[in-house]
């Protein structure tokens, strides 16, 4: 009799879920004692796999079982509205747009900030009534350097020197939003004018080596078909880490970045744990670990060195990411609609 399925019933949230008594204890230990079930929504790919690698043994000796719903950004949000204040998970990870969306869905419970004991080692910018920013992503370009001349800035990818070799993102992730505005930025344009960047994008597409989305893109580098992308540094981190040929290059007109952000659901079954789930990620020995190679992420607490895991020629300090480019995301997700059925039209075209 397989023991796990007895240490281990499938809980409700489980058939929720649509996840099988498999794959919901493939990462559990056998236990004397039933632990505490928690269910978070997770990124698919490199988040998930970090978090099973170091978050979940951190929260099995606290005897909470972390379970994953493999969701992006986006469908975490659709699930959570959809559920009629019953989501199928406590706790939910968001890039900025999409938080906005959540927030205003009323998806979200107010975050006590005061029920994380690693609260003080994280900066103010990255707490406040919703939630917890638990990485920071910085946006830049990636390259094959065995193959490709080192790329300096943003339009260096519509140029004909890279013709055949760019692989080319639209909307869909937050990373690729923010390298095709500051594309159209260099191009003059502006949040408010994104008409030169669709100019350009028509006149490049038949030169473009790949056009895909933010997975089908890095698959294709690593497999030889592209030698060019737009990407965070995490995910060009990930690809090295893998043996594939790519470096990051921070463009000379500076460095787009985000936070991700952990949120309590609204109507969460385990507020309680999923608070400290969240106060496990934010500290020191489990932002570190993330931080470290292969994961890469950056962390938010001040007392894990950054210097340990990046290049300076990326980033020297906590105190550089104030430097960095950042946008006002309320007013991306007001024209992103727009912006993507006008992209899906050009490639079309």
């Amino acid at each position: 009799m397989n023991r796990s399925l007895i240490d281990h019933p499938v809980s409700r949230r489980a058939v929720l879920l649509g996840a099988s008594a498999a794959a919901l204890t493939s990462v559990l230990p056998l236990r004397a004692k039933a632990a505490q079930e928690l269910v978070v929504g997770m990124y698919p790919g490199a988040w998930e796999d970090a978090y099973t690698a170091i978050v979940v043994p951190a929260l099995q000796k606290q005897d909470i079982d972390l379970s994953f719903a493999s969701l992006l950004a986006d469908d975490e949000v659709a699930k959570a509205s959809a559920s009629r204040g019953k989501p199928p998970f406590d706790a939910l990870v968001l890039d900025p747009g999409p938080r906005i969306v959540a927030i205003d869905a009323g998806i979200l419970e107010p975050f006590d900030a005061t029920k994380l004991t690693n609260r003080d080692f994280v900066p103010p910018v990255f707490v406040d009534q919703w939630g917890v920013g638990v990485s920071a992503q910085m946006i830049g370009i990636g390259y094959n350097p065995k193959k490709v001349d080192k790329p300096t800035g943003w339009l260096d990818l519509l140029s004909p020197k890279y013709y055949g070799k760019v692989g080319l993102t639209g909307f869909q992730t937050s990373s690729s939003v923010l390298g095709l505005l500051e594309m159209n930025k260099q191009l003059g344009g502006s949040v408010d004018d994104v008409s030169p960047l669709f100019k350009a994008l028509k006149e490049f597409l038949p030169h473009a080596g790949a056009v895909g989305d933010g997975v089908s893109i890095p698959t294709l580098f690593q497999q030889g078909q592209i030698d060019v992308l737009f990407h965070t540094y995490t995910g060009i981190s990930n690809l090295q880490a893998r043996g594939v040929d790519i470096e990051f290059v921070n463009p000379d007109s500076g460095t787009p970045m985000f936070y991700n952000t952990l949120h309590i659901a609204k109507g969460a079954q385990q507020p309680d744990l999923a608070y400290k789930y969240i106060d496990t990620v934010i500290s020191a020995p489990v932002q570190t670990a993330l931080q470290a190679k292969p994961y890469n992420f950056l962390s938010v607490n001040n007392n894990v060195d950054l210097s340990a895991d990046f290049p300076p020629s990326v980033i020297k300090s906590h105190d550089d990411l104030a430097k960095m480019i950042t946008y006002d995301w309320a007013k991306i997700n007001k024209y992103l609609p727009g912006w993507v059925d006008e992209y899906t039209k050009t490639v079309a075209s």
